[in-house]
């Protein structure tokens, strides 16, 4: 794989010096950013005028084709001052870049300066000094050193592989056969023992590829790994990733980053930010769905933490799922705004899984044979509502043992990885209205209490009453629910950001779930472009379209389970929902009353203008 290496610093720090002793001992052309000023430029500095960005913003676009070229044939080294996080944005596009950044203090470098022939006086020199932003990633080294020094710890870094991945479960062993796909020199780790002792050397057989390394030593697998070193870890959540990091820190430097791509709890990615922070490492949360196969060809993923450290970490937007080209690893926010997208998206999914086992509860009270459950599910998949989950319904119906489905040997109790759980406490916390998601996981609990649903069932059970349920209000009904799932979801992803200020953009979320993901769908592409427009939620035109249809399908499907006896929690939330937010007067006025009465909690009053609580004596007459 080619490299592309650009040398930044302040004019004087030596980036031309170390970029031709690179590109000698590397055998790649060295190109020097300020050969290929225009000319206006190199007059305006020569008159003692610093450049503006309006001067610079061309430039950096010309560098970066230049370098786009380059990539693509033997690579390039680049020194430029690339002061600003901007430029260094710019010049990165598209580009795997490693950064070098040349530090000296100002009294050195003006001197160096002084004894230069260069065009721009050595006066400008504080102005960039005051413009350099120092970036928290890229190999940093000190301008007093000498250039062999410099060229021994660069060139020391060339068999380094740039990416490494912890973990070769099914999900890590899929990332990492993404991760080589794409070209990305790759290291990979994993414990040998117990059943697992062979795991990294079948990996290494699978790939037989040069662009890999394959290590059972913690150790071995760090100074592998070009530096700063961005290590992903792919092991369980909870214990097992502090586990790790514990490993892991003793052997790392300064800026080395470390990037959790589990199911964790964004509240523990908070405290692991925070705690390497604190010794100069960097902790990035990124949520990833789409599964098994998601992860090989592309998936979903959600990154939280240090924007310009994400930024730096090229390697994810490389292995992220793509719509028309638009990569769906944008930033989620700051700390652990990236797990935390993915726990909400993960709760959402929830809501739609037990939305289409009600659809198929209902088919099937309107004695619809599992082979025309799946026909017609099948049919619905090439409309409006198409989704991931949907299209797998077809599937799933479909499979058979002995000519039987396969659907009806399965156990009726479902499992949980415990993110619905998490999405539905943390809307209790914040206070938002998280029905579906939280009707969803009270479906799952109910169902795993088998033996007492059997016990009860043989005792009062009533049997489902049969009845032909119309099937487009059906498909009205379940296209009603999915948008108020998705409404309450992103409703309350916007305000936990809002009350931690994360800044977490609904549109960058919804973009990032178009692909590679669970929750993929037509629903979240029309989101999308909604959200781009920069509306509030509740003025999308998709939301405001829910609101002024008259429900009459949601009504009858609701109604059609009262009338057969089957459970709809998550169709019922929809509705109620609805009714809810539509309702000018709610009956809230007697639970305040009776807070009032039993408690003296006080209450405000319509008639009085102000926020001061009332109270009332409600026996005395």
């Amino acid at each position: 794989m080619s490299r592309i290496i650009i040398i930044m610093g302040v004019s004087g720090s030596g980036k031309t010096s170390l970029g031709l002793a690179l590109s000698q001992a590397l055998q790649i052309p060295f190109l020097d950013a300020d050969d290929f000023h225009p000319q206006e430029n190199i007059d305006k500095m020569s008159q003692g005028l610093s450049l503006n960005d309006s001067d610079r913003a061309p430039w950096l676009l010309a560098l970066n084709t230049l370098l786009q070229t380059h990539h693509k044939q033997e690579g390039a080294i680049l020194a430029c001052s690339a002061l600003k996080e901007s430029y260094r944005v710019t010049l990165s596009r598209k580009l795997p870049v490693e950064w070098i950044l040349l530090k000296g203090d100002y009294d050195l470098i003006y001197n160096r300066m002084r004894a230069r022939d260069h065009f721009m006086p050595a006066e400008l020199l504080r102005s960039q000094f005051d413009t350099l932003e120092v970036p928290s990633y890229g190999l940093q080294l000190s301008a007093t050193d000498s250039l062999e020094t410099w060229k021994t710890t660069v060139v020391q870094q060339k068999n380094k592989k740039h990416f490494g991945i912890i973990g070769l479960g099914v999900m890590g062993k899929s990332l990492a056969f993404n991760t080589l796909s794409k070209g990305i020199p790759l290291a990979v780790y994993n414990r040998a023992i117990g059943n697992e002792s062979t795991i990294v050397s079948d990996f290494l057989k699978e790939t037989s590829t040069p662009l890999c390394d394959g290590y059972t030593s913690i150790k071995e697998f760090v100074n592998a790994l070009h530096t700063p070193r961005k290590i992903l870890l792919m092991v369980p959540a909870g214990q097992p990733v502090d586990a790790m990091i514990n490993e892991l820190t003793p052997l790392l430097t300064t800026n080395d980053i470390i990037i959790d791509a589990g199911n964790s709890h964004y509240v523990d990615t908070e405290r692991r930010y925070k705690a390497l922070k604190e010794q100069q490492l960097h902790f990035v949360g990124v949520g990833v769905s789409g599964g098994q196969e998601g992860a090989l060809k592309g998936p979903s993923m959600m990154p939280g933490g240090d924007k310009t450290v994400i930024d730096s970490i090229w390697e994810l937007k490389a292995i992220a799922a793509k719509v028309q080209g638009i990569s769906c690893a944008n930033y989620m926010g700051p700390d652990g705004a990236g797990h935390y997208v993915k726990m909400i998206h993960n709760g959402i999914e929830y809501a739609q899984m037990q939305l289409l086992a009600e659809v198929y509860d209902i088919l099937k009270a309107s004695d619809y044979s599992t082979a025309e459950v799946a026909a017609l599910l099948e049919a619905w998949q090439k409309t409006g509502v198409k989704s991931y989950l949907l299209g797998i319904m077809p599937d799933i119906l479909r499979k058979e043992e002995n000519g039987t489905p396969l659907i009806d040997l399965i156990v009726d109790a479902a499992s949980g990885k415990g993110t619905g759980v998490w999405s539905s406490k943390n809307a209790l916390d914040y206070g938002m209205p998280a029905t579906m998601i939280a009707a969803a996981v009270q479906a799952r609990f109910s169902s795993s209490q088998r033996d007492l649903r059997i016990s009860l069932a043989q005792q009062y059970g009533r049997p489902t009453t049969a009845q032909k349920v119309d099937v487009q209000m059906l498909f009205e009904a379940y296209s009603t629910a999915s948008i108020v799932n998705h409404l309450q979801g992103l409703a309350l992803i916007q305000a936990v950001s809002n009350n931690l200020n994360w800044h977490i953009s609904l549109a960058d979320v919804a973009q990032n779930w178009r692909a590679g993901c669970i929750l993929k769908s037509e629903l979240v592409a029309r989101f999308a472009l909604e959200l781009a427009k920069n509306h509030e939620i509740e003025e999308l035109p998709l939301i405001k379209a829910a609101f002024e249809n008259d429900w009459d399908s949601l009504k009858q499907i609701c109604k059609f389970g009262i009338d057969t006896n089957v459970p709809l929690p998550c169709f019922n939330a929809a509705l109620t929902h609805l009714f809810a937010f539509t309702q000018a007067q709610s009956s809230a006025n007697i639970i305040q009353a009776q807070r009032d009465y039993f408690g003296a909690h006080g209450y405000k009053r319509k008639d009085i203008d102000n926020d001061q609580l009332q109270h009332t004596n409600w026996t005395q007459q």
